[in-house]
């Protein structure tokens, strides 16, 4: 290990420390691994169960201790079943983060971080389901990940409005990933909201999501970008991709959304919209919406059913 270059001996102690079942067994191997280490430990923060989260909350919650590194990236991976009131501890976690050595903290005081990624059973029957708002909106990640450790075809319903309002709160968010969501019973009037800093969006495993909703943000990312044009001083940066993985316009036993659904959704929204306009206005406002779909959607099947639903002909991954 000595005669390794310290870039290497770094690699290998990143992926030790995740995996080990006492990290700190790591750390006082040598005076060199054990500053690697923390760096690497408080740089990444990666919780595995709940008790583990408890248990670093209980040391670095109240003073005078602080967590010894600002984080980047926080990860809770959970595999114990349900978390009841999980958000509760994972928001101290957050304002914790805030206060560490030279964190960097937007203009609500809340930490920032490069990623922040849950992978938590359904939250369905969590009688504290108002809380996930509460934690989430205590960070400001630059990349946000929801996923599922429910087999493939289970959803989470109740957690959408509180995610919703929660990651319309960030300011630096460039990459929203989501999946494991049913958009059922949201109203028509649902829409997706329109974060400006967002770069790419992504919905996998999703059900009930109707072609409407990603039409309706579409055309108004477009005029988004129109703003931005027409202003000088704007920040420059648009929505480059939504990439929709196994999304159905209904239940799993339905059809999966395609690109084309989008197409006529938008057609149907440029309609009834512009019903006052000049016909060719109308036609021309219409095949600019189609043309922004084609360049920003992706539709894609991954996951098959054993038997049944929308099968995915052919090897054919695109939906078009």
């Amino acid at each position: 290990m000595h005669d390794l270059p310290p870039e290497i001996v770094l690699e290998i102690l990143s992926q030790s420390i995740v995996v080990h079942p006492q990290p700190a067994a790591i750390l006082v191997t040598s005076s060199f691994f054990y500053h690697s280490s923390v760096d690497l430990l408080y740089r990444n923060l990666y919780f595995k169960s709940r008790n583990q989260l408890i248990r670093f909350l209980r040391t670095y919650s109240n003073a005078p201790f602080r967590i010894a590194r600002p984080p980047r990236s926080i990860e809770l991976d959970f595999d114990s079943g349900m978390t009841t009131n999980i958000f509760y501890h994972i928001g101290l976690l957050f304002v914790a983060c805030s206060f560490a050595p030279s964190a960097e903290v937007d203009t609500r005081s809340r930490v920032v971080v490069d990623l922040l990624k849950l992978r938590l059973h359904s939250h369905s029957q969590d009688p504290y389901i108002g809380s996930i708002y509460d934690a989430l909106a205590s960070v400001n990640p630059r990349r946000f990940v929801w996923t599922g450790r429910d087999p493939p075809h289970h959803f989470s319903i109740a957690a959408i409005p509180h995610l919703i309002r929660a990651f319309s709160t960030y300011t630096y968010l460039s990459h929203l990933e989501l999946t494991h969501l049913s958009f059922s019973g949201l109203g028509d009037d649902f829409r997706f909201p329109i974060i400006p800093s967002l770069r790419a969006l992504i919905l996998g495993q999703a059900t009930f999501l109707s072609p409407s909703i990603i039409a309706s943000y579409v055309l108004m990312a477009g005029k988004l970008h129109k703003e931005r044009c027409a202003d000088v001083n704007a920040e420059t940066g648009d929505i480059e991709q939504i990439h929709l993985v196994d999304a159905y316009k209904e239940s799993i036993w339905g059809l999966r959304l395609r690109r084309s659904d989008i197409e006529k959704a938008v057609a149907t929204h440029v309609t009834v919209r512009a019903m006052d306009e000049d016909e060719v206005v109308m036609e021309h406002s219409i095949k600019t919406g189609i043309e922004l779909v084609r360049r920003l959607v992706v539709c894609e099947g991954k996951t098959e059913r054993i038997m049944g639903g929308d099968r995915v002909m052919d090897h054919i991954s695109l939906l078009l």
